[in-house]
């Protein structure tokens, strides 16, 4: 009989991930790029995010 393979994560780990998550797809659906001067900010491709879930 084999034993099951070990928790990578806890699961409030993983919740405080998925709200991680929720909140960085919020602040994307807002405004994904921002000027300050001359400078031009552009936050993390969606799509990026996406993937890691």
């Amino acid at each position: 009989m084999h034993s099951p393979p070990m928790a990578t994560f806890s699961l409030q780990e993983l919740n405080d991930q998925i709200a991680a998550f929720k909140q960085a797809l919020l602040a994307l659906a807002v405004n994904q790029s921002y000027k300050l001067g001359k400078q031009e900010f552009v936050r993390t491709d969606i799509e990026e995010i996406r993937k890691t879930l």
